[in-house]
């Protein structure tokens, strides 16, 4: 699979959250909860890896090789976060 992503700061992260439209937003929901999955059972099945081929020395590899992925699932995290909390402020506005 692959994944292209552009680097962006906060800011324009949250502007383009605000001003694109519906279609856009969905798409990114959508994206993003894939993502998350993905990332989530990776960690899960990396974490059952280290337990059975590096149980003596378990917590060193869990921080190299979990920890990142950790880090990676907090970022989507955050920006479906930020796409879901739009949909709902916008469907609430045509209440």
């Amino acid at each position: 699979m692959n994944v292209d992503t552009i680097d962006i700061s906060i800011d324009e992260w949250k502007y383009k959250v605000k001003t694109s439209d519906m279609d856009w937003l969905i798409l990114q929901y959508r994206g993003f909860q894939q993502l998350t999955a993905i990332v989530d059972e990776d960690i899960d099945n990396k974490t059952q890896l280290l337990k059975i081929y590096h149980p003596s020395d378990f917590n060193e590899m869990y921080r190299e090789v979990i920890y990142p992925l950790e880090d990676k699932l907090m970022d989507i995290d955050i920006q479906l976060v930020d796409v879901e909390e739009e949909i709902e402020n916008r469907m609430t506005e045509l209440k």
